[in-house]
């Protein structure tokens, strides 16, 4: 029973060593298997890993590169933004500059009119002086405009007067022509020698007796004729005598030259 317990212990034993060899096996067999696909997976991740960190890398200079252009753009503009500020601020100072002068010159013209503003009061007296006059002198022109319309009323009545006295003497004219061509026909015929007939005329016209000629002015102007010592002949006789009208022609042109234009 001994020997056979003990086969059976060495027997067992021997089973026991060589499951426990081969657990020992298979598990160093998994242990290289999975560090085996351990390193695969960590060559896969540090191969992913240097992929990721190279497009982060170029990222960040793309970024970078883009910030320092950035960065340029916006000192550009800042620097012209400083550029449109200084000159918007000097054409400030020069406005603000004219608005002073104009200040100052608004404040010397209120100076001005604040002094013309006393003088409001003898302004106003001279003012109405002046219309004072400016109604004299309108009344003054009214009157003159009155007395040239009675002026021209007056010339009218001349001219027509003096047309009247051209168009008489024109035919007082017209007669002496005729009385002197009968006078000098019955001068000349022969029947002067031995009968002498009285000239009768009905018309407007002086019965003359003498052989003598009127004054041709005195007629012109309706006056009597001179006396025979002045001109040695024969007085003249009207047989339609009637007051003549004197028209002093000199004081219708001097009447005629005042009138106002």
């Amino acid at each position: 029973l001994l020997f056979l317990r003990f086969v059976v212990d060495d027997k067992w034993k021997n089973d026991f060593q060589k499951v426990d060899e081969l657990h020992k096996n298979e598990v160093e067999d998994v242990r290289n298997l999975l560090q085996a696909e351990q390193q695969t997976k960590f060559e896969q991740f540090q191969l992913e890993y240097e992929q990721t960190l190279k497009e982060y890398e170029n990222k960040l200079a793309e970024m970078k590169s883009q910030f320092v252009e950035q960065e340029e753009k916006h000192l550009l503009n800042e620097s012209q933004r400083n550029r449109r500020l200084m000159d918007e601020l000097t054409s400030r100072s020069y406005e603000l500059q004219l608005k002073n002068e104009e200040l100052a010159k608004l404040r010397s013209e209120n100076r001005e009119l604040q002094l013309k503003v006393e003088t409001i009061a003898e302004k106003d007296v001279q003012i109405i002086k002046l219309e004072n006059k400016n109604s004299e002198l309108r009344e003054g022109v009214y009157r003159l405009k009155q007395i040239e319309k009675n002026l021209i009323s007056q010339i009218d009545v001349l001219n027509h007067q003096l047309s009247q006295a051209i168009n008489k003497t024109k035919e007082i004219e017209k007669d002496k022509e005729i009385l002197e061509y009968r006078l000098t026909d019955d001068f000349k015929s022969p029947r002067s020698s031995t009968t002498t007939t009285p000239l009768n005329f009905h018309t407007r016209t002086p019965l003359i007796t003498t052989g003598e000629r009127p004054n041709s002015s005195c007629l012109s102007l309706g006056l009597p004729d001179p006396s025979p010592g002045e001109e040695g002949g024969n007085p003249v006789l009207f047989a339609d005598h009637q007051p003549q009208r004197t028209i002093d022609f000199g004081e219708v042109n001097e009447e005629e030259d005042s009138v106002p234009q």
